[in-house]
This record gives structure tokens, C-alpha cells and sequence, in this order.
């Protein structure tokens, strides 16, 4: 079966208070407070978690924003069957399991 498409891409709308163009290249900082608000509302972990997640999927997100007029973000990820990051981590795991099971037996003879 071959994919008709070769990207899936995410559309996500945030009609809040929007960001500053100086500010868009550190907004996937981690713990960044990107507005001086007087009272906290976030930690600062939640796009620079989903940019990390993006990533390992050899996606990317691209940020559209201008103040008072909220910001857009859309997540780009190959559309592929194959999961190379867990076959990876699968072979890992196994590859471990498999050599546990060597000196278990190695005991026993």
C-alpha cells in the first residue's frame, strides 16, 4: 500500500493575545515565560513538550501570530506505516532481554 499523501498536517487556532515577532524564535524554550503577565497561567513546558514529540517524528511545527489577533500553528509529520523510532526502541529492549536470558542460562550449565 502506498500513502497518497506524504505529510499529515495539524491545524491548531488560538484566538488569544497573540505573539511578538521578536518573541516567536524562543517560544519552545523550556519554562519560558514569554509575557509579562501578573498572574501565572502556564509553566512554560507545554509547546517546547509538543515540539520535542513533533520532533521525534521527524515533524516540524511552523508558528503564525500577530498580537491581539491570536496564533496559529501547524504541525507537520511524515506519513509513513513504519515507526522507526519504536522498531528502534523495540530492537533496544529486545536486544536487552536477550542478553539477560544469555546469563540466566549461562548460570544454570
Amino acid at each position: 500500500m502506498k500513502n497518497q499523501y506524504l505529510f499529515i498536517y495539524i491545524h491548531i487556532k488560538y484566538k488569544g493575545i497573540g505573539i511578538s515577532e521578536e518573541k516567536l524564535p524562543y517560544i519552545f524554550d523550556t519554562f519560558l515565560d514569554i509575557e509579562n503577565r501578573l498572574t501565572k497561567i502556564s509553566e512554560g513546558i507545554g509547546l517546547s513538550l509538543s515540539n520535542n514529540l513533533v520532533k521525534l517524528h521527524n515533524g516540524s511545527i511552523q508558528v503564525k501570530s500577530e498580537i491581539n489577533n491570536g496564533s496559529e500553528f501547524i504541525v507537520k509529520i511524515p506519513n509513513n506505516n513504519s515507526n522507526s523510532c519504536l522498531d528502534t526502541l523495540t530492537y533496544e529492549i529486545d536486544k536487552h532481554r536477550l542478553e539477560r536470558i544469555k546469563m540466566e542460562l549461562s548460570d544454570i550449565y
